[in-house]
């Protein structure tokens, strides 16, 4: 089954805001995990790597974490890539 989210923002607003989103999120992912073959983000999943050009910020690992376990079970992952998403565009892996 092929899901679609987008426009999450983690890193847009309060540390609270941000864990509550995040929290939200980190649920969608398992509640997706049964049958998830094919994962697709359409842009702007983090809001805050504008100011960082050659490090990559701890915030929100654990949504990185959950990404790449979802990709070593062998689901796609797309990321269509927001007007907020082009500071991390080489971060993540392409394949």
């Amino acid at each position: 089954m092929v899901y679609f989210f987008s426009d999450v923002h983690l890193g847009l607003g309060s540390r609270e805001s941000d864990r509550a989103r995040e929290q939200v999120l980190l649920r969608f992912f398992e509640f997706i995990r049964p049958d998830c073959t094919h994962l697709v983000i359409v842009g702007d999943l983090f809001d805050y790597w504008f100011e960082y050009k050659t490090v990559v910020p701890k915030y929100f690992f654990r949504t990185l974490t959950a990404l790449d376990a979802m990709r070593k079970r062998g689901v796609r992952i797309d990321y269509v890539m927001g007007n907020h998403d082009f500071g991390h565009q080489h971060f993540l892996p392409t394949n």
